[in-house]
């Protein structure tokens, strides 16, 4: 009955997550989201950076970009025009770099 409703939940938060943590930790996380999304529960991975940035996902969106001459990998803009990101033009201008354009 404490964590009936949503707002049980949260009023019981300090007594979840370690009952869920110790439930979740039982199974691999590829099973869980099986069952889950075989139940209609929605779900999905907390991933790490290293995760996020080699996700197939990522990789097909476009959001990390090569800058231009260089083998850096930068988060790309966050939004595209017809399907595309726009690219990287140039690296940030060091500083004081653009002063003299800025300030006249």
């Amino acid at each position: 009955p404490r964590f009936r409703t949503n707002g049980d939940r949260v009023v019981h938060r300090a007594e979840l997550v370690p009952i869920l943590s110790e439930i979740f930790a039982a199974r691999p996380r590829a099973e869980w989201a099986r069952l889950l999304e075989g139940a209609g529960i929605p779900n999905g991975p907390i991933h790490t950076l290293d995760q996020v940035v080699a996700d197939a996902q990522t990789r097909a969106l476009g959001m990390i970009q090569k800058r231009a001459g260089s083998d850096l990998e930068l988060v790309g803009l966050p939004l595209s025009f017809d399907g595309a990101r726009p690219p990287f033009t140039k690296p940030a201008p060091m500083l004081g770099e653009d002063n003299e354009t800025v300030l006249g």
